[in-house]
């Protein structure tokens, strides 16, 4: 069938018009789209309408972006269709910088991630051979790094043990020289907190 009416915003019919000038039509579409515009036209043979996007090429290489809505006239005999056209290309050149933005955010953050862990593994290497005890507990008071030197002199690794054990295990004493520091007196929970131990 042949395009009998095309649909579309005053400041842009005469455009849309244009499109589906003339028996070779397809010609304005881009040759990527080209294929895909035949394959839905022959789907609209089984079915009343069909939706697509796709830009068309103008005489000096820029593209319009068109949502084009496809439809079987009813009351034609020769399978004629209506057109009812709309340039997105606004739309579409936004979605295309959000999806670039998109994608340049993820590629620094995937950059700044492997930094931050090329730059971690380095400090906990560097750690990890320091003839000094080296101990970091976390805002919770669960021990997280305990450096080689620490573990020798301990015997083991006292990540396993809960700070409320610390005193007990340690043999942490307050001044008196009898009981137990509270697990808040103990100094790596005091530096913690930014005191001068």
């Amino acid at each position: 069938g042949e395009i009998i009416n095309v649909v579309a915003a005053t400041d842009q019919r005469l455009a849309a018009q244009k499109i589906w000038d003339g028996l070779n039509w397809l010609q304005h579409w881009d040759s990527a789209y080209q294929h895909r515009i035949r394959s839905d036209l022959v789907q609209l043979r089984r079915k009343r309408a069909i939706q697509f996007t796709a830009p068309t090429v103008n005489a000096d290489g820029s593209r319009v972006w068109w949502e084009v809505n496809l439809s079987r006239d009813p009351a034609s005999y020769n399978d004629n269709l209506l057109a009812v056209c709309r340039d997105v290309s606004a739309r579409v050149l936004a979605e295309r910088q959000v999806q670039e933005l998109n994608e340049s955010l993820k590629a620094e953050l995937e950059t700044r991630i492997e930094i931050q862990n090329s730059e971690a593994a380095r400090t906990e290497l560097l750690l990890e051979h320091l003839s000094e005890g080296v101990v970091a507990c976390n805002e919770s008071g669960k021990l997280v790094l305990f450096n080689r030197a620490a573990r020798e002199w301990h015997g083991t690794d006292p990540r396993r043990i809960a700070s409320s054990r610390w005193s007990q295990y340690y043999d942490l004493r307050s001044a008196d020289g009898q009981s137990e520091l509270a697990v808040d007196d103990i100094p790596l929970m005091r530096a913690y907190r930014g005191e001068s131990v």
